[in-house]
């Protein structure tokens, strides 16, 4: 992430990680019994984006913390996990994670992902 920062912004930076995370994922598709069974690559890959969102924006709010990242990335497989998904909903569960990621986006700024340390100051302030 920190290489890919210093060309491209974070969020630029995130979508090109969650699309190479997205292909790396694209195996599961040909596993039976994987709810991404039989999925078209696309839709595979799509969600991965999102997920790149996420990891940026805890990686660059976390200072930097490769920690935070990976700990973000267990949970996300722990709840992949625990939480019985079928096709319908793992579609609903996609729109929810492109919503969440466009208002992390709109709320933080898609150069950092990091929200303005003048403006949260002034918050905290009032």
């Amino acid at each position: 992430m920190p290489h890919f920062q210093t060309k491209w912004s974070a969020s630029t930076s995130a979508l090109i990680l969650g699309f190479i995370e997205g292909c790396w994922h694209i195996p599961l598709i040909f596993m039976p019994g994987d709810v991404r069974f039989g999925m078209p690559i696309w839709v595979l890959v799509l969600p991965y984006l999102a997920v790149g969102i996420f990891r940026a924006w805890v990686y660059n709010n976390t200072g930097e913390s490769v920690l935070a990242a990976v700990l973000f990335h267990a949970a996300g497989n722990v709840t992949g996990e625990v939480i019985p998904f079928n096709v319908p909903s793992i579609y609903f569960f996609y729109i929810i994670e492109f919503v969440v990621a466009l208002a992390i986006i709109l709320l933080y700024g898609p150069k950092t992902l990091i929200r303005d340390k003048v403006a949260t100051d002034t918050i905290i302030r009032q």
